[in-house]
């Protein structure tokens, strides 16, 4: 009883709401799923850019990305961005275990079956220097879409963010460089991903430290991009920006 009311009479009301929500859920994401599978059995060039990435193989995926629009095959097919980033996964998986001190090792972790799966072994990240040549590169390709493996983007910006007191970063030639490069990610990169993360308070966190390091200035001018520019540029961003709005 609370307030004098009787919850069990509200009991076929609740079922019939949570039925609702659920059914909801269910539409949309038979909807989404429906899209991406539809996408790449038609598209030929998705098709085969999805199963080259999903064995690991972005140097033969690369002629098929200049042949199509900016981060369009992200926005097309979930399975295209989670591959590119298990990709990103494999490559800084074992520095991140050599750097990030609270690393547990847990053997269950999902990307592990989609690793098992690559024909053609990415190059792993060994030092910062390949981690913001090689890596880095990669993550501003997938964009906002960084975030279809929670994990894989997390991981990334602990490792960005220990670079700032890294020993042995304080001695590369290029640090300022990639510094700078920390940056760009977060303007194009981490901060946009924010929005299409269904779940996000744990990756808003880790992204934080990063962001509390820069100047306000720095920060406010990545908000006003990531509101204007980078919105403009993936009509995921512009979606989500109209559900805030109703």
């Amino acid at each position: 009883m609370i307030m004098g009311l009787n919850l069990l009479q509200f009991q076929p009301f609740l079922s019939l709401l949570l039925f609702n929500v659920n059914k909801m859920k269910i539409k949309n994401w038979l909807a989404q799923n429906l899209m991406m599978f539809t996408v790449l059995h038609t598209n030929q060039k998705l098709g085969l850019l999805c199963s080259v990435l999903e064995h690991g193989n972005l140097e033969l995926a690369k002629p098929l990305f200049e042949r199509l629009p900016e981060i369009y095959p992200f926005g097309v097919s979930r399975r295209i961005a989670m591959a590119v980033s298990n990709i990103i996964g494999y490559k800084i998986e074992p520095f991140y275990r050599e750097k990030y001190s609270h690393y547990r090792d847990n053997s269950s972790f999902r990307m592990k079956e989609s690793w098992e799966r690559f024909t053609c072994l990415p190059q792993i990240t060994k030092d910062w220097n390949s981690l913001f040549n090689d890596a880095c590169n990669i993550a501003f390709q997938l964009g906002p879409y960084i975030g279809a493996r929670h994990e894989v983007s997390i991981k990334l910006i602990r490792l960005l963010n220990l670079f700032y007191d890294d020993v042995e970063a304080q001695s590369l030639a290029e640090r300022e460089n990639f510094l700078n490069i920390i940056v760009d990610l977060c303007d194009s990169v981490l901060v946009p991903a924010a929005s299409l993360l269904d779940s996000n308070f744990v990756y808003c966190e880790e992204l934080w430290q990063i962001l509390g390091r820069l100047p306000y200035q720095e920060r406010y001018r990545i908000y006003h991009r990531w509101r204007t520019i980078h919105t403009q540029r993936c009509w995921e961003l512009s979606l989500q920006r109209g559900k805030v709005w109703e």
